[in-house]
């Protein structure tokens, strides 16, 4: 058993039975990456149904259409997006993964759980070369108990779950972080408490990270060099200034 932050290659896990649990982005490629490998089975261990999305629909990319509805409330655009899941992944529950009981931006909003960007998990879903699985409840003498009392037997077990932002032990004393230890101040703007310090990178956007983050580096940059912070320098005899 092992995280999916060990997981280096697919290849070591070629004829085995393996079982990914968790269906975010990490475990679903992981998943896709096990069977074009050539594991033996690969079972994907599902307790909340992700929404999936299209690399792309029709050559655009889908976070580009994602940046065009950012402005739409919030209802429009969990109806576009979910008009858009019908028309280009269709009805996976044949396949044994259930249709999301909540829209998916609302979703993002709500509970931070983002959709799968497929990298060939619809494909193998179809194909029958990924087992959608139940929630783990227990491990017992090998037996991976699951949901209702099923049990399966896999040779290997690689988790993909458990993920945090990991900020409490760096910066949790300063107040800087909210109950889910994020950053609840916008990127771009100091935290009251701790004026000099910004956050790049902890928004969690669907049109994109990398888009993102450079947005926030232009704000913070621009806020750091309208302070003028300035200081003096400790060593006795200058009376120079520098940038902080």
């Amino acid at each position: 058993m092992l995280h999916s932050s060990a997981y280096r290659t697919a290849s070591v896990y070629a004829g085995d039975d393996v079982l990914v649990v968790g269906a975010g982005n990490s475990g679903a490629e992981i998943a896709v990456d096990l069977v074009e490998h050539g594991a033996r089975s690969v079972s994907l261990s599902v307790r909340t149904a992700p929404h999936i999305v299209r690399r792309d629909v029709v050559g655009v990319p889908s976070q580009l259409l994602v940046v065009l509805l950012g402005r739409l409330p919030v209802r429009a655009v969990d109806s576009i997006a979910s008009a858009v899941e019908r028309l280009t992944v269709g009805d996976l529950s044949r396949y044994g993964m259930a249709s999301p009981d909540r829209g998916l931006y609302s979703r993002v909003l709500a509970d931070e759980r983002f959709p799968v960007l497929d990298v060939g998990l619809i494909g193998a879903l179809k194909r029958g070369e990924v087992d959608v699985v139940p929630a783990v409840v227990a491990f017992d003498h090998g037996d991976v108990v699951l949901a209702g009392g099923m049990r399966v037997r896999p040779r290997v077990v690689i988790a993909a779950t458990g993920f945090t932002r990991g900020l409490d032990d760096l910066v949790g004393h300063l107040g800087v972080l909210d109950s889910k230890g994020n950053p609840p101040t916008p990127a771009g703007r100091a935290a009251i408490q701790a004026p000099d310090l910004y956050f790049i990178g902890y928004s969690n956007p669907l049109s994109g990270h990398l888009r993102q983050f450079g947005i926030d580096a232009r704000r913070v940059a621009r806020n750091i060099g309208g302070n003028g912070h300035r200081h003096e320098p400790r060593g006795r005899g200058s009376g120079a200034k520098s940038r902080r």
